[in-house]
């Protein structure tokens, strides 16, 4: 509404100075002001780069290699079970060898990136070397995976883990809900998600179980 005692001339006026101001400073900048600086990147598969501003112009330089993940050093011992014979967890659990006694476990399939198998002399081991990477294929592991789990659960019990249990392991134990027991995606999800809230598969993993779900579909049709 039109307020009579505000003088508008004087508003539009200050907000036009304000706006010659501001394009004035975009005039005078030089890319030579900018601040030096040096960023580190680390690329997917671990490989770290420093990009440096140096004169107005920037160099790449490698500077070597790490563990392609961000590491969280808070220990994560829940152990998720999902079925008789078949649990599921971080790399911490993995390193417990109370809790893997405790739950008769004789079998582990280990896809963590850079974490060794801790037990070799007690556990038969399973390694699955795969990125928590949208455009990994883990899809080429399923059957190998299938068939360890099922080893293992005949003879006692099965830990599935990665590195936080939240990507790479959940979206093995999903197709193997899919494949082994018939469940859809959305009833294998459902059940996992009960028992490990944390699970979050990235999006890559979750297209590959889409289309999975579809193929088992399609496998199962006269």
């Amino acid at each position: 509404m039109f307020n009579p005692n505000v003088d508008y001339g004087r508003g539009i006026l200050e907000n036009l100075m304000e706006q010659q101001n501001f394009l004035e400073q975009v005039r005078r900048f030089r890319c030579e002001n900018l601040k030096k600086v040096s960023t580190t990147v680390t690329a997917v598969d671990g490989q770290q780069f420093v990009e440096t501003l140096k004169e107005g112009n920037y160099s790449i330089s490698r500077s070597g290699l790490t563990s392609g993940y961000v590491i969280d050093n808070t220990a994560d011992i829940t152990v998720s079970l999902i079925m008789t014979g078949l649990i599921l967890g971080s790399q911490d659990v993995a390193a417990e060898l109370k809790i893997l006694e405790d739950f008769n476990v004789t079998h582990i399939l280990n896809a963590a990136y850079r974490i060794p198998n801790h037990f070799e002399s007690k556990f038969v081991y399973k390694n699955v070397e795969v990125l928590d990477d949208p455009n990994s294929n883990i899809r080429i592991f399923f059957e190998g995976c299938f068939e360890f789990i099922d080893d293992g659960r005949q003879e006692g019990c099965v830990l599935v883990h990665c590195n936080a249990g939240v990507s790479r392991a959940p979206t093995i134990v999903l197709a193997y809900l899919m494949k082994q027991c018939n469940m859809t995606l959305k009833e294998a999800f459902n059940l996992v998600k009960s028992v490990r809230p944390c699970i979050r598969p990235n999006d890559g993993f979750m297209r590959t179980l889409e289309e999975y779900e579809k193929e088992i579909h399609d496998s199962s049709c006269p």
